[in-house]
């Protein structure tokens, strides 16, 4: 069962976390390294869920750059984070500059680990929390809301890209 969780002014909510996929729901492909994809998460049409943060892993049996994006060269097209709805995009998180380069995830997430070999794997990894800059993005159901993740290039190339979101609705 869910833990409840306390926000400020008296709010509930229930914490969630739950990994982006090709459905929205939790129930599809999770690991973008694969084609170009839309990974997404999608409340409910009848709820409206806070997005504290999202958490990005990537990681590949072969050596990890920052020039490159994960072991891979720099993508031509990049990683797009938005959210939209069935109007459109209601907001482009990464401001029409895609992620092409690994480093590129710290133009918006201060939190930064990375780990080379971690049991034959490099591994790195970003947390970029939205109430730091401001407020929690608000994704409400109503028009098919959510909160995507927009991967325009081929990453099947390497083993693992997921991301985290985690929050209260």
């Amino acid at each position: 069962m869910p833990a409840d969780h306390r926000r400020g002014g008296g709010r509930r909510g229930v914490m969630f976390t739950q990994l982006l996929d090709t459905v929205g729901d939790g129930t599809g492909t999770m690991n973008m390294g694969t084609t170009a994809a839309t990974y997404k998460i999608a409340p409910p049409n009848n709820e409206t869920w806070l997005i504290e943060r999202i958490l990005v892993s990537i990681f590949d049996v072969t050596k990890l750059t920052a020039l490159g994006f994960g072991s891979l060269s720099v993508l031509n097209n990049g990683i797009v984070v938005r959210c939209a709805d069935d109007n459109g995009v209601v907001n482009d998180l990464t401001n029409g500059v895609p992620i092409i380069h690994t480093e590129d995830w710290t133009r918006y997430c201060h939190d930064t680990a990375l780990d080379l070999s971690s049991g034959g794997k490099d591994y790195t990894s970003y947390r970029w929390t939205f109430g730091r800059s401001g407020s929690p993005l608000i994704v409400s159901g109503v028009n098919n809301g959510r909160l995507e993740v927009v991967i325009q290039d081929d990453l099947s190339n390497l083993d693992g890209l997921y991301v985290c979101a985690q929050g209260t609705r």
